[in-house]
């Protein structure tokens, strides 16, 4: 997993999409599972119940696409709520899910924040499913362990300009977190003449 200030495609996920919860979920009344892709900030998904993290899963409707990206926004309070990882797993049917990347999550205080990360993959979904396994402070800053996000957004990206495209699974950076030392690792075929790395903070 790569952070990334990447400008992205179209977006993947839709309001007019099936989402459900995955494991165990306890929501209080308007801050179900479905806030998670509504496309509003200022509503979010919560969940009190942590044994099993707290997760979801879109139906992108009979379509399939190849997510290259995941971003996350944070709530609107209690930044101990905020996830410290995720994991995405894709499936064609909705039953048989296949680990498609992981990554962690640094814990922050700005609310309303709005983080890209790339993940790596080449295959086309018809349903993701994203777990968030624990949060900054498992008390939830209250004494009531929980976990909150705003919203969570898929795109489906090709870096590069015409027919000479720069796949973002091309690129790996290790080690991944990292205090600005790292050593990047490109696979592609395509001649790079110019590469800038920008930061979370731009």
């Amino acid at each position: 997993m790569v952070s990334s200030m990447t400008a992205q495609g179209p977006p993947i996920f839709n309001p007019t999409m099936t989402i459900t919860g995955y494991g165990i979920i306890d929501s209080p009344i308007g801050e179900e599972v479905d806030k998670v892709v509504d496309g509003d900030i200022n509503t979010k998904f919560l969940d009190f119940e942590l044994a099993d993290g707290m997760g979801f899963i879109v139906d992108l409707g009979g379509t399939a696409t190849a997510a290259h990206f995941i971003e996350i926004t944070t709530a609107n309070d209690f930044p101990v709520r905020d996830p410290i990882d995720f994991e995405i797993e894709g499936s064609i049917d909705g039953t048989n899910f296949s680990r498609v990347d992981t990554g962690a999550i640094v814990c922050i205080m700005e609310r309303f924040e709005t983080r890209l990360f790339s993940i790596t993959n080449a295959t086309a979904y018809s349903y993701y499913r994203v777990n968030f396994s624990a949060p900054c402070d498992p008390s939830g800053g209250t004494g009531f362990p929980s976990i909150q996000v705003a919203e969570v957004q898929f795109y489906e990206i090709e870096l590069g300009i015409g027919d000479n495209r720069l796949m973002s699974s091309d690129f790996k950076i290790v080690p991944n977190p990292n205090q600005g030392l790292f050593t990047l690792d490109y696979s592609g075929n395509q001649q790079i003449e110019e590469l800038n790395i920008i930061n979370i903070t731009g």
